[in-house]
C-alpha cells in the first residue's frame, strides 16, 4: 500500500511524492491500483481516509495540474493520465460497493458524483492513453485473438457509458477496417477485482463460453474478444429494460400491452440463447436491451451473460438491487441451468406487465393484482417462479425431448389470449356500478370459445372453463328471470298496465281474467293481495337489494374462480374444495330463489326467505374460508414457495367477511321469526335497514378493492391446491 499512499501524499503538495509518480512505469501503475481495497471499512482502515475524501483531494489536484503551464502539462502527462484512471476506478468501486450493499460506504458530496467526474475525465486524451497502457492484454499464445481486437481498436472514441457490479463499460468503435467501423462496448473489469481468481478466469474465458461465429444472432451481443482484464462486444443501442419500464406512464391495471409487445421478444430471446446451448444466469431488467431499430418496432438484446459474482460468492456483499430476478440456486450456491432462466422469465413477465413500487427487491411473491385480474397468467407464472427447481414447470409441463423456450413462448401466448379475453368487457370506475354482472357471463364464454382450441384445454389442464361458462350463464340466467319477475309485481303493486299483447293472448288461453298473471297468479295465497303498493313495499325492497348484492358478490367475485382444479386424491382438502364448489354454485342462484318464494306466493315469508339467503351466503364464505384456509396451510407445509408466509389479505378479509356474516344470521334469523309469529310489528324499517345493508354490500364488499382483494386471496388458494396436486412425491 506505499504506492497508493504516495498518490495521497502527492494530493497534499508533497513534490518529492510528485517526482517518484513521474518516474513509475505502466507496471508500477498496475500493481498499484491491484493493490486498492474494495471494501468501504478496509479503505478507511487502511489509509486513513473515506473514498470520497480520496476522490475529492484527487479531482482537485488534477484540476489545479490542467492550470500549469504547458511544458509542466507535457511532462506530467503519463501521471495525469494514470490519476484519470484511478480516479474512474475509484469512483467505480464506491459505486460497486453501493450496489452490492445496497448503500454507499460513504456520502457524495456535490461535483463527485459519476457524471461530474467519469464522464469528463474519459474524455482526456492522457486517460484513454494509460487505460489502454494498463488493460493491454498480455503476450501469451493464447490471447492472440485479443490483441488483435486490441489493435483495432480506436482509443480516442472512447467514452464512459455506464458501471457494472465489478467494472466499468465504455462504449467506442473499431479503426477503419474494409471500409467500415464497427461500434463496440468495451467491460473493463476494476483492477483490484483482478486479485479474485474467479473473476480474471471468467472474463478471460468469456469469449470462449459464450462468444459464437455467427453474425445473424437477433438476441444476443456479439462477443470479439476477452482476457483476464476485459471483454470486448458489439455495442447495443438503447434503453436497459429497467430503464424503458420506468419510463412509461402510469396506468391501472395489467399492461396487457406491454406483455402483448415485449413478452413474446422475450420468448424469443431466450430461445435463441437455448438454441446456442447457453444459460444467461444473471437475466434482469438491467440485463436486457430495449432497442427500436425504427419508430414503433421494438427488439430485445441479451447482454452480460454469467453469474453475477455476487451469486458465486467471487466477491462479498449482499444482494444487489435486482436480486430478486436470479434464481434462488443461483443466489445460494452459484449453479446456473435452464430452469434458473425460467424463474427470471417468469419474474420479469410480471415487471413487465406493470409490478409494483419496490418489487421484487422486497418480495418476490407474485403481486395481488395479478391474481385478481388474471388468474390463469398467475397460474403460468407461479409455474414459471416457484422457489424449488424440481417445483417448477408442474403444470405447464414441456416435452424433454424438444426445445424448451419454445415451448413455454406457446403457452404464454394461449394464456396472454386468455387473459385479454378475460379483460375485455369489464367495467372500471363509476360504471362498474352500474353493472352488477360486470360482463361475467360474456367473458366466461369467451374464455372457453378460446381455451377449448388449446392444448391445455385437451389434456385437463384448463381450470374447468366450460364449467364456469356454464354455471356463470345460469346464474345470470336465474338472475334476470327473477328480477323481471320482481320487477314486473311492483309494476302490479301501482296499477301499471302494460297492454302486453302476448300476455294477453295467454290470459286467453288459459281463461284467466285480465288481472290475473297466467299460471304464477295461481301460486299466490289468498291472503295475498294484489295492487298493494304500501304493503308489498317491504317485500319488493328487499327482494330488489338482496338479488342485486347476491349476483354481484357471486358475479364479480367468485365466478372466475373454482376449488375443483384441487383434483380427486388429497384427502380432506378435496373433500373442502367439492362443499365449496357446491357452496359457491348454490349461492349463485341462491338469492334469486329466495326472493321467488315471498314474491310469487305470500310476501309474508319474505323475513324467513330473506334469512334463507342469507344462511346460503355464510355457506358459501365458510365453505371458502375453509378450503382456503386447509389448501394455504398444506402448501406451506410441502415448503410451496408460490404461497406468502404471512397473512394474505384477501383471505384475511374472507375470514372476517364469515364471522361477520354469522352475527348478521343469527340477527335476521330472530328478527324473521319474532316478525313471522308477530312479536314484532315494524317490518317496514327493518326492510329498509336490510336494503341499505344489501346496498352497502354491493357497493363496498361486492366492487372495488374489496373484492379483487377477496378474488385475489381465493385464487391464490386454489393455484396452491392445484400446485399441490401436481408436487412431486419423494417415496
Amino acid at each position: 500500500m506505499n504506492d497508493i499512499r504516495t498518490v495521497l501524499r502527492l494530493t497534499e503538495g508533497d513534490a518529492a511524492a510528485e517526482a517518484e509518480l513521474l518516474g513509475w512505469a505502466t507496471r508500477t501503475w498496475e500493481r498499484a491500483l491491484r493493490q486498492i481495497p474494495v471494501e468501504a471499512g478496509a479503505f478507511r482502515f487502511e489509509l486513513g481516509r473515506s473514498w470520497d475524501t480520496v476522490i475529492e483531494d484527487l479531482h482537485r489536484w488534477r484540476q489545479a495540474f490542467h492550470a500549469r503551464p504547458e511544458p509542466d502539462r507535457l511532462l506530467g502527462r503519463p501521471l495525469v493520465g494514470h490519476l484519470g484512471v484511478l480516479l474512474v476506478t475509484l469512483v467505480s468501486l464506491r459505486h460497486s460497493y453501493a450496489r452490492r450493499f445496497g448503500t454507499p460506504g460513504d456520502g457524495h458530496p456535490p461535483g463527485l458524483a459519476c457524471a461530474d467526474l467519469c464522464v469528463p475525465t474519459l474524455q482526456e486524451p492522457a486517460v484513454r492513453e494509460a487505460l489502454c497502457a494498463l488493460y493491454a492484454p498480455g503476450r501469451s499464445a493464447d490471447l492472440r485473438a485479443a490483441r488483435a481486437e486490441w489493435r483495432r481498436l480506436d482509443p480516442t472514441s472512447l467514452t464512459f457509458h455506464r458501471h457494472g457490479t465489478t467494472s466499468f463499460i465504455l462504449q467506442g468503435r473499431s479503426v477503419l477496417v474494409q471500409g467500415h467501423r464497427r461500434q463496440l462496448a468495451l467491460k473493463c473489469i476494476l483492477l483490484p477485482y483482478l486479485r479474485v481468481p474467479a473473476i480474471s478466469e471468467a472474463t478471460g474465458s468469456y469469449m470462449s463460453r459464450y462468444g459464437r461465429q455467427s453474425t445473424d444472432m437477433r438476441h444476443l451481443a456479439q462477443v470479439w474478444a476477452s482476457c483476464g482484464k476485459w471483454i470486448m462486444m458489439k455495442f447495443v443501442e438503447g434503453k436497459t429494460l429497467a430503464e424503458y419500464l420506468g419510463g412509461q406512464p402510469p396506468r391501472p391495471g395489467l399492461r396487457t400491452d406491454l406483455l402483448g409487445e415485449l413478452g413474446p421478444k422475450l420468448f424469443d430471446a431466450l430461445a435463441e440463447l437455448e438454441s446456442e446451448g447457453l444459460h444467461h444466469g444473471d437475466l434482469s431488467p438491467s440485463n436486457i436491451i430495449v432497442q427500436e431499430p425504427t419508430p414503433g418496432t421494438r427488439s430485445l438484446v441479451l447482454v452480460d451473460l454469467g453469474v453475477n459474482y455476487l451469486y458465486s460468492h467471487a466477491v462479498s456483499g449482499s444482494e444487489g438491487p435486482d436480486a430478486g430476478y436470479v434464481a434462488p440456486e443461483i443466489r445460494n450456491s452459484g449453479r446456473e441451468s435452464l430452469r434458473a432462466d425460467v424463474y427470471s422469465l417468469g419474474l420479469l413477465l410480471v415487471a413487465i406487465a406493470g409490478a409494483p413500487n419496490g418489487w421484487p427487491e422486497s418480495t418476490t411473491l407474485l403481486p395481488d393484482e395479478l391474481y385478481a385480474e388474471s388468474p390463469v397468467l398467475a397460474r403460468l407464472v407461479e409455474d414459471l417462479t416457484a422457489g424449488e427447481e424440481r417445483n417448477r414447470l408442474l403444470i405447464f409441463r414441456p416435452d424433454p425431448g424438444a426445445p424448451l423456450f419454445p415451448q413455454l413462448a406457446r403457452h404464454f401466448n394461449e394464456e396472454l389470449e386468455a387473459v385479454l379475453a378475460a379483460r375485455e368487457g369489464r367495467a372500471e370506475g363509476p360504471r362498474d356500478l352500474l353493472t352488477p354482472l360486470n360482463g361475467a357471463p360474456r367473458r366466461a364464454w369467451r374464455m372457453w370459445r378460446i381455451r377449448r382450441r388449446q392444448d391445455i384445454y385437451r389434456d385437463g389442464r384448463g381450470m374447468y372453463v366450460r364449467w364456469l361458462m356454464f354455471t356463470s350463464w345460469v346464474a345470470a340466467s336465474v338472475f334476470y328471470t327473477a328480477g323481471l319477475i320482481i320487477l314486473y309485481w311492483w309494476l302490479r303493486d301501482i296499477g301499471w298496465d302494460w297492454g302486453n299483447q302476448p300476455i294477453s293472448v295467454l290470459q286467453w288461453a288459459t281463461g284467466s281474467s285480465e288481472e290475473e298473471f297466467p299460471f304464477l297468479d295461481a301460486l299466490r295465497q289468498p291472503t295475498y293481495p294484489v295492487e298493494d303498493f304500501s304493503g308489498s313495499l317491504a317485500v319488493r325492497l328487499v327482494a330488489v337489494s338482496s338479488l342485486l348484492a347476491g349476483i354481484r358478490h357471486y358475479q364479480n367475485v367468485l365466478a372466475g374462480i373454482t376449488p375443483l382444479i384441487t383434483g380427486p386424491g388429497q384427502g380432506g382438502l378435496t373433500a373442502r374444495a367439492r362443499c365449496a364448489e357446491v357452496a359457491i354454485r348454490l349461492w349463485g342462484v341462491a338469492a334469486a330463489l329466495a326472493c321467488l318464494p315471498p314474491t310469487l306466493v305470500q310476501r309474508d315469508w319474505w323475513p324467513i326467505a330473506l334469512a334463507a339467503g342469507v344462511t346460503c351466503g355464510f355457506l358459501c364464505n365458510f365453505w371458502c374460508m375453509s378450503f382456503s384456509r386447509t389448501a394455504i396451510a398444506r402448501a406451506r407445509a410441502e415448503g410451496l414457495s408460490t404461497v406468502p408466509p404471512g397473512t394474505i389479505p384477501g383471505l384475511r378479509r374472507l375470514v372476517k367477511w364469515t364471522w361477520t356474516h354469522v352475527f348478521y344470521l343469527c340477527i335476521v334469523w330472530v328478527i324473521g321469526l319474532l316478525i313471522v309469529h308477530g312479536q314484532l310489528q315494524d317490518e317496514r324499517m327493518y326492510a329498509i335497514l336490510v336494503a341499505l345493508i344489501n346496498v352497502d354490500l354491493y357497493v363496498r364488499s361486492c366492487s372495488g378493492s374489496t373484492a379483487v382483494s377477496v378474488r385475489a386471496g381465493l385464487t391464490r388458494a386454489c393455484l396452491a391446491a392445484e400446485r399441490l396436486r401436481y408436487l412431486p412425491r419423494t417415496p
